[in-house]
């Protein structure tokens, strides 16, 4: 029988010891979360199944919100590190290649990363909205540059300016938590939510001809638009 792993006895004292201990916390927080809903987690039942007291926990998360948040980053990361490799190897040369990129792109994160889409739909009205903005604009700055530098390798390429290409990410963003939150909100009044599979049709459908009438939008600005 496997033995239920604790950090109970174990004193975090060096910088590397406080690091890891913070990270199992955020993984045993990310093992509740794909099991149970966040309004179902307590803190005082993370702590315990880590086997620390509540004190500890607090040390390192000052909240629930702070905590999930913080897991929000790493998952916002790790998204960033397959948008930066895919873009690496395939560098857009013209607006299909682009439209290629965003629907891969959202298809991957929608069957790859369920965590990230539910906390980011909950990031300013629940996570964001009990904490106090300096306690988490460092971060959020940190990722933006990241976020900005990805966006400007894909200008590079001359398809699309920098401008246009945010207007196209935040859209993809804002439809796919669109649809997320109104699978949540069927749920919560008790009615039969789309499935995954459903829920990833209309969002990528969506994202194809908001990107296949932006094309059309472009024409006569630019002439000719390549790929298009």
């Amino acid at each position: 029988m496997r033995r239920k792993e604790t950090l109970v006895g174990k004193r975090a004292r060096t910088e590397q010891a406080k690091q890891a201990r913070a990270q199992a916390i955020l993984e045993k927080a990310k093992e509740m979360l794909l099991t149970t809903s966040y309004e179902q987690i307590k803190m005082a039942d993370l702590a315990k199944s880590l086997g620390l007291s509540n004190g500890t926990l607090y040390v390192y998360f000052p909240s629930k919100e702070a905590l999930f948040l913080q897991l929000l980053w790493q998952e916002f990361e790790d998204r960033m590190k397959c948008l930066e490799r895919q873009a690496s190897l395939c560098p857009l040369r013209s607006f299909a290649d682009l439209q290629d990129l965003i629907l891969r792109a959202l298809d991957r994160l929608m069957q790859d990363r369920p965590l990230f889409i539910y906390l980011e739909t909950m990031r300013i009205m629940v996570l964001e909205s009990s904490l106090r903005c300096d306690a988490f604009r460092p971060e959020r700055e940190r990722l933006k540059m990241r976020l900005d530098g990805w966006v400007d390798q894909l200008a590079a390429g001359g398809v699309l300016s920098r401008a246009q290409l945010q207007e196209i990410f935040s859209t993809a963003v804002a439809l796919l938590a669109g649809f997320y939150l109104r699978g949540r909100v069927w749920r919560l009044a008790g009615g039969a939510a789309p499935s995954p599979e459903a829920m990833r049709n209309d969002v990528l459908t969506g994202m194809r001809c908001y990107l296949e009438g932006y094309a059309l939008h472009l024409q006569p600005q630019a002439g000719e638009l390549k790929g298009v």
